[in-house]
């Protein structure tokens, strides 16, 4: 049994937005909160950090803690391996322009990986149907319960 340390960022806009990730791993295509695997020796924000870096060029701000996975979560696509998801409310430090961040996605053509990201509105979000995994759908459970979003 192996296990994946997943962490997320939740940004939501001043329209009351939330930003996801259309994504395609091995063939599937994914909507999901941005975010990635813990690398071994970096904190959960350090891999946030990292994350938001490497797949939207954006320096993120980390300003709560939302969810962290309580119940086991067998990988989707690795064998024996348990994925432990972490999310937390984040905001970009800077100028956030989607526009660009998806131009450059695109030109990258990733086979797996970010395809595109957009917004989509908090109170038009369907988790079951909006978000792929049943962890994000949880996380945004926990965000909707717990957060009173301002900017």
């Amino acid at each position: 049994m192996n296990f994946s340390i997943r962490v997320y960022g939740l940004y939501v806009n001043q329209n009351n937005e939330i930003l996801l990730s259309h994504e395609q791993y091995k063939g599937k295509p994914l909507s999901k909160f941005v975010g990635g695997g813990l690398e071994f020796g970096e904190s959960t924000i350090e891999c946030l950090g990292r994350e938001w870096q490497e797949e939207l060029d954006t320096k993120i701000e980390v300003l709560k803690h939302i969810y962290t996975t309580d119940f086991a979560q067998m990988s989707s696509f690795e064998p024996h391996t348990q994925v432990m998801p972490v999310y937390y409310l984040v905001c970009p430090v800077g100028n956030f322009d989607l526009e660009q961040i998806n131009a450059k996605i695109a030109q990258n053509k990733p086979e797996n990986g970010v395809l595109n990201l957009f917004f989509k509105a908090i109170d038009t979000l369907n988790p079951d149907k909006d978000l792929t995994f049943e962890t994000d759908q949880q996380a945004f459970e926990h965000l909707i319960r717990q957060t009173t979003i301002h900017h």
